[in-house]
């Protein structure tokens, strides 16, 4: 794990699991019979593996499946050039992006824009119910402007509506 990090290697998910797995049954083997030496333990099944994946026959086989599929390869490829370079000239040639999980973020982004100006409104609201109750601008009701008094129950009344959503959507 230290010369991954040292040259900036990443290991797939799988293999590093792998590693945490023997590590951990490593240690615990250890717990149980202290003079464990797993790469003893396990040397000749590796120089088994080893031989029989590096033994000619293994070689040759797996030369010759490559070679069979670049063949396959080479001889389909001229023809799929030149369907691209025809599809190109005539300008038929389509690019279709698959975006996976995009348009949640997009539904997300615009849930928070809605909410944002809701916000904005409601605090435009309350300072103008605000600056009416301070200039005293009548008609009047319990000794303030109705206007301001209408004011604040919309913004109220908005901002619980905007509070109810945001708890409902979680």
């Amino acid at each position: 794990m230290q010369l991954n990090r040292d040259h900036r290697l990443q290991l797939p998910t799988d293999y590093v699991i792998m590693i945490k797995a023997l590590v951990t049954a490593e240690g615990s083997a250890r717990k149980i019979y202290p003079e464990l030496n797993v790469v003893a333990e396990i040397s000749e099944h590796v120089k088994r593996l080893i031989k029989s994946r590096f033994h000619p026959d293994a070689l040759w086989r797996h030369f010759r499946t490559a070679v069979g599929k670049l063949w396959a390869y080479q001889r389909d490829l001229p023809h799929q050039i030149q369907q691209i370079v025809s599809k190109l000239d005539s300008g038929d040639l389509e690019l279709q992006l698959n975006h996976n999980k995009l348009e949640k973020l997009s539904n997300s982004l615009e849930n928070a824009a809605n909410r944002l100006t809701m916000a904005i409104i409601i605090g435009s609201i309350i300072m103008g119910s605000s600056m009416i109750i301070t200039t005293g601008v009548g008609p009047y009701l319990f000794g303030f402007p109705v206007l301001g008094l209408i004011g604040y129950l919309l913004s109220v009344i908005l901002g619980l509506w905007l509070i109810l959503t945001i708890i409902r959507s979680k």
